[in-house]
C-alpha cells in the first residue's frame, strides 16, 4: 500500500458548520447541513422546494421545517445580539464540569484567548436532568455576564453517537454520499432516518492497485442533539456549530509541531466519565474511539480497592497517583503494603491496565484494517483532558505502551489576555482542550 496524503483540515473544520447568513443563524437546520459541496444536499432541497434539507444524508427530514418555523418565532422574541467580529465562544458541557473559552483573531496571526470559565458541577449534579437544568441555568448567567458575545460551537456526546472510519472505492462526490449512507446503515447499523450522518475523505491508499478512500464516518441522533441546542436558541444565543468533543479536542493540538509528517500519533483525550483516542496520521485524524476508562473509574478503583468513599479516594488520587516507586518499595520491604500511595498505586496499576488494552487493541485495529506497512507501531502518544492530571500516568504509559508520552497544554498556541492569565487556576488549561477546539475551529 502506499499511502497519498490529502489535507482535509479545511472540511473537518466544516463539520456540521452551518451555512448562509447570520441571520439564519437561529435556524436549526443550520446545524445539520451536509458535507461541504455535497450535490446529494442540493438535490434534496431542490427536491424539497422549501430550502430546508431533506431526507437524504441523514436531514431533517418534514418535521424538520415545523421546528424551523417555531424556532423563527422564537428569535424575533429573543433577537440575537450582536458579536465582536469574528468572537467565537466554545461551550463544552462537561459531566463534571462548564467550560467556556472565548476566542478571537489576535493582531500576529494566532488566536487570542479573551474569556475563560470552568464552573463544577458539584454536589446536586448526578443525573443527565440535574446537569442539564445546572448547565441552562450556568449559560444564563454567563450570558449576563457578557462572556457569551459571539457564535457559539457546542461540544456533543452521546451513547447514540457512532465515530467510525471505513474504506471506499474512490468515487465521484454524488456517489459517495449515497454509498456512505448505505454503509451506515447497513454496515454499521445507524437508523439514518433518526441520526444526522456526515463524513469526512480523510486521505487516500492505492490497494492492490485500486485507489481507495478512507472514510472518517460521524452519526448524531437528531432528538438529543435538538433538546440540546433548543434552551440556547431560546436564550438568544447564535449557536453556529455543533461538534462531536473527541475530535474537538484534537484541534488545539495543529500547528504546535507536536509530531512528523511521517508519524502516526495517539491523541488521548480523559474526561470525568469518558477518554476519547484519536489517531493521528499525516497531521490528520484517521481514526477515532470511545471507551469508559476515564476519571471517574479511577476513582472508583481506588475506593473499591482501598475501601474508602468516593470523596476520601478522589482525594487519594490527586494526592498520590500511581507511584512506581512505591510499588518498587512494597516489592523490595515489607510494612508498605498497608500505606494510601501503595494502595492507590496497587488500585491504579490493576485499572489502568484497561486503558493500555484498549489503547493497544485500537491500534491493532488501526494498522490492519486502514494503516498499511507504514503505520504498524505508535510513534508517540499527546494526552489532554483533566484526567491527564494524575501524577505519573505519562510514566506509567510509557513504560507500558513503549512510545514516548507527553500531556499537552492547549493553550501553548494560544495569544493570553493578561487578566485571563490571572483567572486561570490550577489545572484549568488541561481541561480547556475541548472548548478552546469547539472555539478555534471556527475562529476566522
Amino acid at each position: 500500500m502506499s499511502p497519498e496524503r490529502i489535507d482535509p483540515s479545511d472540511a473537518l473544520k466544516k463539520l456540521f458548520e452551518r451555512r448562509g447568513s447570520a441571520s439564519r443563524a437561529a435556524a436549526p437546520e443550520a446545524l445539520f447541513q451536509s458535507s461541504p459541496g455535497s450535490s446529494a444536499d442540493a438535490a434534496a432541497q431542490k427536491k424539497s422546494g422549501s430550502g430546508s434539507p431533506g431526507s437524504n444524508g441523514g436531514m431533517l427530514g418534514g418535521w424538520g421545517r415545523k421546528a424551523t418555523q417555531a424556532v423563527r418565532l422564537l428569535a424575533e422574541r429573543f433577537p440575537l445580539r450582536g458579536s465582536p467580529r469574528g468572537a467565537v465562544i466554545g461551550v463544552d458541557q462537561g459531566t463534571a464540569a462548564l467550560k467556556t473559552v472565548r476566542l478571537e483573531p489576535a493582531a500576529d496571526g494566532r488566536l487570542r484567548l479573551t474569556s475563560a470559565t470552568l464552573h463544577e458541577w458539584g454536589v446536586g449534579a448526578e443525573g443527565d436532568l440535574a446537569r442539564e437544568a445546572l448547565f441552562q441555568e450556568q449559560m444564563r448567567v454567563l450570558r449576563r455576564q457578557g462572556r457569551l458575545d459571539g457564535a457559539v460551537v457546542l461540544g456533543f456526546h452521546h451513547r447514540d453517537m457512532l465515530v467510525e472510519t471505513i474504506r471506499l472505492p474512490k468515487m465521484p462526490p454524488e456517489e459517495l454520499d449515497q454509498a456512505v449512507l448505505w454503509e451506515a446503515k447497513e454496515r454499521l447499523s445507524v437508523k439514518t432516518e433518526q441520526s444526522v450522518v456526515r463524513h469526512i475523505a480523510t486521505g487516500e491508499t492505492t490497494v492492490e492497485g485500486q485507489v481507495q478512500m478512507d472514510i472518517l464516518v460521524i452519526s448524531l441522533p437528531k432528538e438529543p442533539l435538538l433538546a440540546y441546542w433548543r434552551p440556547l436558541a431560546e436564550m438568544g444565543l447564535k449557536v453556529a456549530a455543533v461538534e462531536p468533543i473527541g475530535l474537538a479536542a484534537f484541534y488545539p493540538l495543529e500547528g504546535l509541531n507536536l509530531w512528523k509528517p511521517t508519524e502516526v500519533v495517539g491523541h488521548l483525550e480523559i474526561g470525568m466519565k469518558m477518554s476519547h483516542l484519536n489517531l493521528i496520521r499525516g497531521g490528520t485524524v484517521r481514526f477515532s474511539r470511545t471507551f469508559q476508562v476515564a476519571g471517574d473509574s479511577v476513582t472508583k478503583a481506588i475506593a473499591d480497592y482501598c475501601q474508602a468513599d468516593y470523596a476520601a479516594a478522589e482525594g487519594m488520587k490527586l494526592r498520590h497517583g500511581i507511584s512506581k516507586m512505591a510499588l518498587e518499595e512494597d516489592r523490595r520491604e515489607t510494612g508498605h503494603a498497608s500505606e494510601d500511595r501503595v494502595r492507590v498505586s496497587h488500585a491504579l496499576g490493576l485499572h489502568l491496565e484497561q486503558l493500555v488494552a484498549e489503547i493497544e487493541h485500537s491500534f491493532r485495529y488501526f494498522a490492519f484494517e486502514l494503516g498499511g506497512t507504514d503505520a504498524q507501531r505508535m510513534d508517540r502518544l499527546l494526552i489532554t483532558g483533566g484526567g491527564g492530571l494524575l501524577k505519573y500516568l505519562p510514566e506509567f504509559l510509557t513504560s507500558r505502551l513503549s512510545v514516548p508520552v507527553e500531556v499537552v497544554d492547549p493553550l501553548r498556541g494560544l495569544q493570553v489576555d493578561s487578566k485571563v492569565q490571572g483567572e486561570l487556576e490550577a489545572g484549568w488549561a488541561q481541561r480547556l482542550a475541548v472548548a478552546v477546539g469547539l472555539a478555534s475551529r471556527q475562529v476566522k
